[in-house]
């Protein structure tokens, strides 16, 4: 029996259903070659050797090394590699392939995981990945209840939420229920997106508050903000939730700093 590691962030999905759900959403053909994040005991990663041109699994557990290579040594297209996610080179692994990711991420990583991906030199041309139900529903969330999560996530990629996983379909039984959450890469929607970014993270500093008041907090005139919200057809109380990526691209421009 495995000693399940809690660093590790391991709740490995035991029901069969929602492993098709999340193949499915990966859209993964026989072309395609595939990243396997934290494969655990090869639940998901059985599938998808049979189902692609090549999966390169990454597991950071040396422990289920063994019994994962003993598991699909006979499958040519199978390659594992005993290493952290968040230190694994894709632009090597992958360089000239178009590739697609999909794993159950763990839990206490799963932002840096999708920054990670969605801003990468090397981005994959799809993710299909289990989180959080929380956190996939700040990434998939639409105006006027978005968050810097779904803005950011806009910004890389076209986020869906395709199901929640009960917590009781895995082991062991985390304390929240999961989510599988599709993302379609795109190139960035606008350039300088960093700077974007960080102008839209002051804005959400206090989501509950005005936003005219979260910009003034950084030296912004207030009322000039109001007036521009108003000319993008915002109420001057308008809160960060309620703005659309494309009004944030254009106050960006307009009292971003250099």
């Amino acid at each position: 029996m495995h000693n399940f590691k809690k660093q590790f962030g391991q709740n490995f999905l035991r029901n069969t259903s929602f492993v098709i759900d999340l193949l499915t959403a990966s859209g993964i053909s026989k072309d395609d070659h595939v990243l396997e994040i934290g494969p655990g005991d090869g639940s998901v990663t059985e599938y998808i050797c049979e189902s692609a041109a090549s999966i390169t699994a990454v597991e950071i557990d040396a422990e289920l090394i063994d019994s994962l290579n003993s598991r699909f040594s006979a499958y040519p297209n199978f390659k594992l590699i005993n290493q952290d996610i968040l230190s694994f080179n894709e632009s090597d692994n992958f360089a000239n392939k178009d590739y697609i990711v999909v794993g159950s991420l763990p839990y206490n990583i799963s932002k840096n995981i999708i920054r990670k991906f969605l801003t990468s030199k090397n981005p994959p041309k799809r993710m299909a990945v289990i989180m959080q139900k929380e956190v996939a529903e700040d990434y998939t969330a639409n105006t006027p209840r978005s968050s810097f999560l779904s803005n950011f996530a806009s910004l890389y990629s076209e986020p869906k939420y395709i199901c929640t996983i009960p917590k009781e379909a895995f082991e062991p039984t985390p304390k929240v229920d999961g989510a599988i959450v599709l993302f379609e890469i795109t190139q960035p929607r606008f350039n300088n997106p960093e700077k974007l970014l960080s102008f839209i993270k002051i804005g959400f500093s206090s989501p509950r508050k005005k936003l005219s008041s979260n910009l003034a907090n950084v030296g912004l005139d207030k009322n000039s903000i109001e007036t521009e919200l108003a000319k993008l057809g915002y109420s001057k109380t308008a809160r960060a939730s309620e703005i659309t990526l494309d009004s944030w691209h254009i106050l960006v421009k307009t009292y971003g700093k250099n």
